[in-house]
C-alpha cells in the first residue's frame, strides 16, 4: 500500500513538473454577446417577413491553454422576440460547442486570436394561441469562425473583444406540430454575426 501511495504521488509530482514545463493552464471567461441574425432567419416556427434578428446573449466558456492554443467548451444563449406580436412568440436559442483558439502576441500583453466552433443548438419557441401557452423545441447544429484581441491584465486575468464573422446555426427539421392549422416556417438557416466583450482567468 505504501509503494502504491508512493508511486501514485511520484506520477502526480511529475505530472505537475510537465504541465509547468508545458506551460499548461485551465481558463475560465464570462462575456457579453450582441448577436444578429440576418437574411431571414429560420428563429420563428411560423412564416416570418422580418429580414433579420438582434439581442443581447450570455456566453460562458472553459478550456485548457497549452502556450499560444487553446481548446475548451463554450455555452451560449440568446433570448428573441418574434414580430408577431399575437402569437408573443420567443425564442431561446441555446448552444453548446466546442472550441479552439490560436493566439499571438503584440508585445508583452496584447493578444490576437482565431478560433473555431462547433456543436449544438436548441431553439426554444414559446406562443400563445386562443390565450393558450404553447413550447415547441427544435434541435440543430451550431458553427462559428471567429477573430478577436484580448489584453492581459496579469498572468492570471485578460479581457478583450472578439467578432464571429461567420454565426451559423440549421435546425435539423421543421416537421413540429402546430395547434389550429398554423403554418410552418419552411426556413431552417440561422446566419450571421456577432460581437462580444469578455473576462476571465487562467490557474
Amino acid at each position: 500500500m505504501k509503494k502504491l501511495l508512493f508511486l501514485l504521488a511520484m506520477m502526480l509530482t511529475m505530472s505537475a513538473s510537465y504541465a509547468q514545463k508545458q506551460n499548461v493552464k485551465f481558463e475560465i471567461g464570462s462575456s457579453v454577446s450582441m448577436t444578429t441574425y440576418c437574411n431571414y432567419p429560420a428563429l420563428s416556427l411560423f412564416p416570418d417577413e422580418s429580414e433579420s434578428y438582434t439581442n443581447w446573449g450570455e456566453v460562458l466558456h472553459v478550456g485548457i491553454r497549452s502556450g499560444h492554443t487553446m481548446y475548451g467548451l463554450q455555452y451560449q444563449m440568446s433570448v428573441f422576440n418574434m414580430s408577431d406580436i399575437a402569437m408573443s412568440e420567443l425564442v431561446h436559442q441555446h448552444s453548446a460547442a466546442l472550441m479552439m483558439r490560436e493566439y499571438g502576441h503584440i508585445g508583452e500583453r496584447l493578444e490576437p486570436f482565431f478560433g473555431l466552433k462547433l456543436g449544438l443548438s436548441v431553439l426554444q419557441n414559446d406562443f400563445y394561441y386562443s390565450r393558450d401557452p404553447y413550447t415547441r423545441y427544435r434541435m440543430g447544429m451550431y458553427g462559428e469562425i471567429e477573430l478577436g484581441m484580448q489584453y492581459r491584465l496579469s498572468e492570471s486575468a485578460f479581457f478583450g473583444m472578439r467578432a464571429g464573422l461567420v454565426h451559423m446555426a440549421y435546425n435539423f427539421d421543421n416537421d413540429y406540430d402546430l395547434p389550429g392549422g398554423l403554418r410552418h416556417n419552411k426556413r431552417n438557416m440561422l446566419g450571421g454575426y456577432n460581437l462580444m466583450i469578455y473576462y476571465g482567468f487562467n490557474f
